[in-house]
């Protein structure tokens, strides 16, 4: 039986690991919303064939909020890095429905651009991206709206 053993170890600025990728060089791209630590903001890190940990960049925050909680996270078919900011995970009322999709161009020195693709999410966590379509799934789901006949 194999038996499991530590990776390596982040860095103080990650309480939060979370969703991960792999960049077109073979960099594991790290995803880290950071909830353990309140006070920090989500970001996302490469980690290098050498096991070498770099803060790519910050998540920007949501205006709202002044929060990031970036967790799945998928690269689209040109380059760009899609991320889901779960910003209601804590549970905290002010940040109910303040979830969001984002869309960020970066390069070697940090984000180039970046987009908000949806908003007013409840809980989007993990992010795929298949035919062109980008599919996002939300963790929990309290509100739900049903048709009714007329």
């Amino acid at each position: 039986m194999q038996q499991s053993r530590l990776f390596l170890a982040l860095p103080e600025y990650i309480s939060t690991p979370d969703g991960m990728e792999i960049d077109q060089e073979g960099n594991l791209i790290l995803s880290c919303p950071n909830f353990a630590q309140p006070e920090t903001s989500g970001c996302v890190v490469k980690i290098g064939k050498d096991k070498k940990v770099t803060k790519w960049f910050d998540t920007p925050v949501h205006p709202k909020t002044g929060k990031a909680r970036n967790m799945g996270i998928v690269f689209g078919p040109d380059g760009s890095l899609y991320l889901c900011d779960n910003q209601g995970w804590s549970g905290e009322e002010e940040l109910a429905f303040q979830g969001r999709v984002l869309r960020v161009k970066a390069d070697k020195d940090g984000i180039r651009e970046w987009s908000v693709v949806a908003d007013g999410m409840e809980h989007p966590n993990g992010a795929k991206i298949k035919d062109g379509y980008l599919y996002v799934t939300q963790s929990c789901m309290t509100k739900l709206t049903f048709f009714k006949d007329k």
